[in-house]
């Protein structure tokens, strides 16, 4: 039986730290949650002002002239209750692919657990 496809990562406060969540695509599977250093939500705050990441709220962007690319959905709570919520169908906010390239490498090593854990076919997006 092949795993789920890891549809969402998920970096989020706790009490002992941090911990990153894999969202599985299939919801039969229970999500996977790896704990992690609180320094990881640090370099995501940074990575999110270095960027002005908070402009992309709102963001709804789309580009029917292409006829087979790739959508993308964006989404950040902080503490206070304040959200970014962007989305695009082959349009993206300026600096997605940096900031998509960095958020993917601060969750890596929780990929990179769950592939230990189940070898059976690597299927992520």
């Amino acid at each position: 039986m092949a795993r789920a496809a890891i549809t969402n990562r998920i970096i989020r406060r706790t009490d002992q730290g941090a911990e990153i969540v894999l969202e599985l695509w299939d919801g039969e599977e229970p999500d996977s949650v790896y704990p992690t250093d609180a320094s990881v939500l640090q370099e995501a705050r940074e990575l999110l002002e270095t960027y002005d990441v908070g402009s992309w709220n709102g963001f709804k962007g789309s580009n029917r002239a292409v006829l087979d690319g790739e959508s993308f959905g964006f989404y950040v709570e902080f503490t206070d209750g304040s959200t970014i919520s962007a989305y695009g169908t082959n349009s993206f906010p300026p600096h997605y692919r940096e900031v998509y390239s960095a958020l993917w490498d601060l969750t890596a090593p929780a990929q990179e657990a769950y592939e230990l854990e189940h070898p059976e076919e690597s299927s992520t997006l």
